[in-house]
């Protein structure tokens, strides 16, 4: 038996084996310590990300691309172009990559320090960081990714077939798309190591302490498992800004944190996180060994869409049933210092 502090008084009890649960909401609530963060805190810090991260970032690419503009000479039809396609301004490209990767390192930084004051000094125990998948979560993981891509690649082209008014009529999705174009061609011309390490890797960790790390650990424990994950996806998506990238973060989310509460582990949805962003990126860069296969799947899914969303949900379907099966319980939650 434990004893603890409750509203009943001191010297309540607690069963010691009392059945493990990943949001413990009756222990941490009794003893008056909610875990951070709440909704409205979340939207506090996740405004915070974005001034700490992105903005010095978006920074520098500017700066970068506009330091290359002044200095070339350009006839009058190349500036109405970059007025249109700004993503086509000499020096953007690398100045973008910098940025990106300056980026990714805050981001970084920013999780890690609001869980570790925030969260405490076991924070890494409390988000699942300080524990690997087993070997047959790894696998399902991996085996989770192809299914990703083929839903997501095939809801866009399905989006595609309705035209500009269709978009236009669901939140000015064709900005959002024309946006996406015009970064994947700048992509194309990194060396596609640095391009997996500034939108692969970086994104991977980063995103995933501050989403399934952060702000998973408040809303999980304060509102309940299903609405938990449903507010940090829908924050996860918002987080990306483009319309159309947005909501496929927001479906993509739901998909990596049940790999965080089936496994245990944030490494599942880091991996996945990482491995969905790296196949994206193989395909796009010049340099990339595996592009031509990855493009010509790529052009299966655009013409045969649904068919392969139906293969990508089947996969999706298969391997979060197989988690769902042999989920792993967790040490119980408790506030830290």
């Amino acid at each position: 038996m434990t004893s603890w502090s409750g509203p009943d008084g001191p010297g309540t009890t607690e069963p010691a084996n009392t059945p493990r649960s990943i949001v413990p909401i009756p222990s941490l609530i009794r003893r008056g310590k909610y875990p951070q963060p709440g909704f409205l805190m979340a939207l506090v810090w996740m405004v915070g990300y974005w001034t700490f991260t992105q903005i010095p970032g978006a920074a520098i690419a500017l700066v970068w691309a506009l330091v290359s503009m002044f200095t070339t000479q350009a006839p009058a039809g190349d500036w109405d172009r970059w007025a249109k396609h700004p993503m086509e301004v000499p020096g953007m490209s690398t100045g973008l990559l910098v940025g990106l990767g300056v980026a990714q390192v805050l981001a970084a930084l920013y999780a890690w320090i609001l869980l570790r004051n925030l969260v405490g000094r076991d924070w890494k125990k409390q988000i699942g960081i300080d524990r690997l998948p087993q070997w047959g979560h790894l696998l399902a993981t991996l085996a989770l990714v192809p299914g990703m891509v083929l839903a997501s690649n095939a809801l866009v082209a399905m989006v595609g077939e309705q035209g500009l008014e269709g978009e236009a009529a669901i939140g000015g999705l064709q900005v959002g798309r024309q946006v996406l174009e015009d970064f994947q061609r700048l992509m194309g011309g990194w060396p596609s190591w640095a391009a997996v390490l500034v939108v692969a890797v970086g994104p991977a960790v980063g995103e995933e302490l501050f989403c399934r790390g952060f702000l998973g650990h408040g809303l999980l424990a304060r509102h309940g498992a299903v609405t938990g994950v449903v507010l940090t996806s829908i924050l996860f998506g918002v987080m990306h800004l483009v319309p159309l990238q947005a909501a496929y973060a927001a479906l993509l989310g739901l998909v990596l944190h049940g790999l965080r509460l089936a496994t245990g582990s944030l490494w599942a949805p880091i991996l996945a996180h990482f491995a969905n962003n790296a196949l994206s990126v193989l395909g796009t860069c010049e340099d990339s060994p595996i592009r031509d296969p990855l493009v010509g799947i790529e052009v299966w899914v655009q013409t045969s869409p649904g068919l392969a969303l139906v293969a990508g949900l089947g996969v999706l379907i298969v391997g979060l049933t197989y988690l769902s099966k042999t989920r792993v319980s967790e040490p119980q939650l408790s506030p830290s210092p």
